[in-house]
């Protein structure tokens, strides 16, 4: 199935990955980028709270297509959540989202995409490696689910 840019804004997709403490939930919104949507969610980067703290993904090559903003949704409870949060799931959340975009064959469009991956990261997570492997597989799971079939907002 080839993704179709007038399809996708606004479609919504949820997963989540691994198990246990190390299980990470993430829920992906789909923007085509100029669009209402999109613009909401490059506007979630100016309004962080004391409990979130929105970012733009960076992978680590430094070379990702599309936007991709991040929001925790738990708050940050120490180094050791932050460490997790903003390294090993948010590399986890680049590697997801280049995974679906391949399974979907939507690398034509990606360019032309903006997405907002909320992540909810288990406070009492301990494994870099694990939460990597863990938010990988559930952003991939979600992103492929709005982009195939989610529910538009």
């Amino acid at each position: 199935m080839k993704v179709r840019l007038k399809d996708v804004d606004g479609r919504v997709g949820a997963s989540w990955g691994g198990s246990a403490a190390h299980a990470v939930n993430a829920n992906v919104v789909v923007a085509r980028r100029g669009s209402r949507t999109a613009a909401a969610i490059l506007a979630t980067l100016g309004t962080p709270t004391a409990s979130n703290a929105p970012f733009l993904a960076t992978p680590a090559d430094g070379d990702l297509a599309p936007a991709v903003v991040v929001v925790n949704r738990a708050p940050i409870a120490g180094e050791a959540h932050a460490r997790l949060t903003w390294g090993a799931g948010q590399l986890g959340v680049t590697d997801g989202v280049r995974d679906a975009l391949v399974t979907c064959k939507a690398e034509e469009v990606a360019a032309d995409l903006v997405l907002l991956v909320s992540l909810l990261i288990d406070p009492t997570a301990t494994d870099d490696v694990v939460i990597h492997a863990s938010s990988r597989e559930a952003t991939a799971r979600a992103l492929e689910q709005a982009l195939r079939r989610g529910q538009k907002l």
